[in-house]
Parts: structure tokens; sequence; C-alpha cells
């Protein structure tokens, strides 16, 4: 069981932190603006409620009908960091799930581990902007007991049926990371009954939504321990 703990948190280290692996040579960012940013998150009300949410329970919660008839632009970290205040509010008034997730991101890539607090609020505000990555961050976080919501904390059993909830929704909404970590709660029955052949499910259809990402390579190799038992 040690053993299965360790994939686990290593797994959820590898989704909160390499998320920047396809994004190539990073922009610089003015660090100077981070005191405004974390003000203008602390004057929302959602970051803070999500965040103490189970993302599968906050899943679209912030989008609504109308916004099905508008495409906000494509956001990439680039474009993010080049502008973080400009791409928060493309979060929380364009309801935009993909500038939720950059903005996480450059905190995450841009802030020491004390203020971790605000990458997990902004992957919850994006899973509940609509962005499957976003969900499984969040998932993954909870799962590296990053912050753990206070009601899960006290209950191990609800906390491993988040995380097992979590990855299956994102999984189910195609976002290759959701579907590795959905193999791992399926291969080490965390929240659920152990399913290897699920698991194998999982990892395939990871590497079938991205084959050259990260996630399918954690897949495969996740999927050789079960082929060498």
């Amino acid at each position: 069981m040690m053993r299965a703990a360790a994939v686990m948190a290593g797994a959820a280290a590898i989704v909160v932190s390499v998320t920047l692996a396809a994004a190539g040579q990073q922009p610089a960012f003015d660090k100077s603006v981070l005191p405004k940013l974390f003000a203008e998150i602390e004057r929302r009300v959602t970051p803070s409620y999500y965040f103490q949410q189970c993302p599968a329970d906050i899943w679209r919660e912030a989008v609504s009908i109308g916004d099905a008839l508008f495409s906000p632009p494509t956001i990439n970290y680039e474009n993010c960091a080049r502008d973080v205040l400009a791409c928060a509010k493309l979060c929380f008034e364009g309801r935009s799930g993909e500038a939720c997730f950059e903005t996480a991101r450059v905190i995450q890539e841009n802030t020491p581990e004390d203020q971790q607090s605000k990458t997990q609020a902004m992957f919850a505000q994006a899973c509940a902007t609509g962005s499957a990555g976003g969900c499984t961050n969040r998932g993954a976080g909870i799962l590296h007991d990053r912050l753990v919501p206070d009601k899960l904390r006290a209950d191990g059993d609800a906390e491993k049926a988040c995380t097992y909830r979590t990855f299956k929704l994102s999984c189910d909404e195609s976002d290759a990371w959701g579907c590795t970590m959905y193999g791992i709660v399926l291969q080490q029955g965390e929240g659920v009954s152990e399913d290897e052949a699920g698991a194998i499910a999982a990892y395939k259809k990871s590497c079938g939504i991205a084959a050259d990402f990260d996630a399918c390579q954690y897949a495969k190799a996740l999927m050789k321990t079960l082929e060498s038992r």
C-alpha cells in the first residue's frame, strides 16, 4: 500500500508541475504585478468558495447558457503571462475557462510554495468555468494533499471519492491527464474497487487524446507495471 501511495503522490506532483512542458521557452514575467493579481482574486467571492468544494461538484457551475453563444479568445500561457491582470479579467468577467487555467499556471510558476493556495483556488475557478484541466489539477492538488478542503480532510473516504469522481469527470471530458489520473485511482483502488481493466482503458484513452504528451508517457509506464505482474 505504501508503494501505491507513492505512485499516487508522484503522479499528482507531475500533474501540478508539468503543465508548462508544452509551452516551450517561458516568457519573462513581471512579478511586480502579483500583489494586484492576488488582490483581484481575493476581491472575487468565487475562487475561495470553489476551492472549498470537490471539483466534481462545481464543474461548469460558473458557465451560463448564454456562454455557449460566445467564444472567448484562445489563451495560452505566454498570452496570460504577458498581461496576467487582463487574463484574470477574462477569466472572471468573460468566463473563459482557459484564462482561469492559465492564470493559475502563471501563479504556480512564479510564486513560492506558501502562495500556492491562490494557484489551487484558480484551478478550482477554472474547473467551475469549464476547464477540464482545471478540474484535473485541482483534483491532483487534493490528492497530493495541497490544501484539501476542510470538509474533505475531515472525511478520508469522501476525499478519496472526490478525487475518483473528479478524474472520471475530466477523463470523460477528454483531458489527457485526467484519464491518466483516473487510471491510477482505478489501478490503486482509491475511492473505488480496484479495476485493472478499467485502468488500462483509461491509460489508453489518455494516449488516444495526446500520444506525445507527458500524460501518455506516464500512462504507458503505469501500464507496464500492470503487465509485469
